[in-house]
């Protein structure tokens, strides 16, 4: 019976006083109990639910498509580098005329005094590889592709990325030994 009395006594008790006056009325070390634990609730809401709620609006607005770069300008994939450039030329797939396409193309800015920048993915950021109001030679059409079943080597354009040598590689029963882990384009 007195254990039942206890409850009723303690439900008495939580009705009738305040927080503040139950607080005053708590123990040195239940205190510091008590601050020690809204210290951790506090750590976790900053530095666990704060980054993941971050990172779960970020992935709901991202669409996996980048916007299109304007005519006249260059940009790397980040999308914060738009650059004016004078053109981009798409380079041919085909190593003789890419050859004489990239003769004129070095000829033509020397010319005019512009400065040229080869890209490919453009993965790179920062813009380096971006020259402000010169040429930009697209090397992504460069795809290329031999293998030397003597010797092992593949020989490819400046335009293949992962995406192109690893299928091709697949048809020859090849596969690259050790690899970068990102295969995007």
């Amino acid at each position: 019976m007195t254990g039942e009395n206890n409850v009723f006594e303690l439900r008495l008790f939580l009705q009738t006083e305040s927080s503040l006056s139950i607080l005053m009325k708590l123990t040195r070390k239940k205190k510091i109990f008590i601050i020690f634990l809204m210290a951790i609730i506090g750590y976790a809401a900053f530095f666990i639910v704060r980054p993941v709620a971050h990172v779960v609006k970020t992935s709901m607005k991202d669409t996996g498509v980048l916007p299109e770069v304007p005519k006249g300008f260059a940009d790397d994939v980040s999308r914060l580098n738009k650059t004016k450039v004078d053109s981009v030329i798409a380079i041919s797939p085909d190593k003789e005329a890419a050859y004489d396409q990239l003769k004129k193309l070095l000829q033509y800015a020397s010319d005019h005094k512009l400065q040229v920048s080869v890209a490919g993915a453009r993965h790179s950021m920062g813009g380096h590889t971006i020259a402000p109001n010169g040429i930009i030679v697209n090397m992504l059409p460069f795809k290329s592709m031999s293998l030397d079943t003597l010797t092992g080597i593949l020989t490819v354009g400046a335009g293949a990325l992962w995406a192109d040598i690893i299928p091709y590689l697949d048809k020859h029963a090849r596969a690259v030994s050790v690899m970068q882990s990102d295969n995007a384009r």
